[in-house]
């Protein structure tokens, strides 16, 4: 793994010496387990209240490879701490882009990360923890938001089933990880102990701000199946019901990203509706 590129201090250290850790100054942890490591990168401010940031879909070149952080833009002038996820099965191989840290055959990566995730939120974010993503990171966002008691799970463009993405991306990523050469469709037949799909682990009290380009396939694809579950108008291009907030917005053809002052607008919102409950 390239981690010069980030210009940090570097810890490596094996999962359960992590686990056993007090204290977790600023830097990247490399930790270590019987298969790929799993990377982290910690800026520590001292606060009581982190932010949690997982990657969307990365394109390699030779300066470009795992591991991938994102969230250093919108998160630097927030009162927070903030940890930044890299996805450890985009070690696998060069040609894979996206996993939605679901895991593979190597590693299971949603159960390791939620013990790691689960002991900072212990050490740095007694107080609350946010969790953010744009696109295959907000399916993490979400996954390990609802999973780990989030404050407020803030996501933009989101996948929200993973089967319900572009056929291709989806295909190589189970040609890659699991060796399978077709996209299951039965649910016996995925693979065992992953969660493919934020509905099977939403919680109607965690609140999500939900961010979504209207003029993205992601509306149709990802957007109204879990308005529908959640008994939301599907066709809403704006809502504040209790725990979840939508917002679209026309932000360019296809699966466009959301304008990073839109992000920044709602993070500084959440933040100060949080601190105003204290």
């Amino acid at each position: 793994p390239k981690t010069n590129r980030w210009k940090q201090p570097v810890w490596a250290l094996p999962e359960e010496d992590f686990l056993d850790r007090r204290e977790f100054p600023s830097g990247i942890y490399e930790i270590e387990t019987q298969t790929i490591p799993i990377h982290i990168l910690i800026k520590n401010r001292g606060f009581k209240r982190t932010l949690f940031c997982f990657h969307g879909a990365q394109q390699r070149s030779e300066n470009m490879q795992p591991p991938f952080f994102s969230g250093h833009g919108i998160s630097s002038s927030l009162p927070v701490n903030t940890v930044l996820v890299s996805d450890p099965n985009l070690a696998l191989d060069e040609r894979l882009k996206l996993a939605w840290y679901a895991g593979s055959n190597a590693i299971n990566s949603q159960e390791i990360i939620k013990r790691i995730l689960s002991k900072l939120i212990d050490e740095l974010g007694q107080e609350e923890r946010f969790f953010f993503g744009p696109s295959g990171g907000g399916y993490a966002a979400m996954y390990f938001g609802m999973s780990l008691g989030a404050s407020h799970i803030i996501v933009a463009n989101p996948q929200t089933c993973i089967f319900n993405y572009y056929p291709d991306a989806v295909s190589e990523y189970f040609d890659i990880a699991f060796g399978q050469r077709s996209i299951p469709l039965d649910k016996k037949d995925y693979p065992p102990k992953i969660c493919f799909d934020v509905r099977d682990v939403w919680k109607a009290n965690t609140p999500v701000t939900y961010l979504q380009n209207s003029q993205d396939d992601h509306v149709q694809d990802h957007l109204q199946p879990l308005l529908k579950f959640l008994n939301l108008p599907v066709d809403a291009h704006e809502l504040d019901a209790p725990n979840f907030r939508l917002l679209t917005g026309e932000w360019g053809e296809g699966h466009r990203p959301v304008p990073k002052e839109i992000i920044m607008q709602e993070l500084e919102r959440i933040f100060i509706r949080e601190t105003a409950r204290k």
